[in-house]
């Protein structure tokens, strides 16, 4: 099932938790037999889905890698149209995938923390529906 289409057939929403990240094969329609490399994309429902409007409270969403643009679309909807959010979380894990748009071999550690930061000034500097809504940001330490 694609996460447009569980938000919007879950109205009563209210803790969302994506372990795998937004990356994983089937959440964005990402098929791995139809796709040699990485391919995902944001596309919102036409409506705000209910949960969003109304109960979702909180949401986590792991794996993040912060140089993929699906990831700042994904977190700035969320941001921007859940009324009622009272924290978002993302976690970056370190991982290596050989290939595509996450691939970390030869991507130095001071590359990654200047992306990292960028990435989340992006989504601190981004409309937020929930005035009281928190990012908490959870980061392994790089060595440098």
């Amino acid at each position: 099932m694609l996460l447009p289409e569980l938000l919007e057939i879950s109205p009563k929403l209210e803790s969302l938790s994506l372990p795998q990240g937004i990356t994983s094969p089937g959440l964005m329609g990402f098929n791995p037999q139809e796709n040699q490399g990485i391919s995902y994309s944001w596309k919102p429902p036409q409506n705000v889905p209910e949960c969003l409007l109304f109960s979702l409270k909180n949401v986590e969403i792991r794996r993040i890698t912060g140089r993929v643009e699906e990831e700042v679309k994904l977190l700035k909807y969320f941001l921007e149209n859940a009324l009622v959010l009272e924290k978002i979380t993302i976690c970056y894990e370190e991982f290596e995938v050989s290939g595509g748009p996450m691939d970390t071999t030869n991507y130095p550690a001071a590359r990654r923390l200047d992306d990292r930061v960028s990435f989340i000034d992006k989504l601190m500097n981004c409309a937020k529906g929930s005035a009281a809504c928190q990012l908490d940001v959870q980061m392994p330490e790089l060595s440098l």
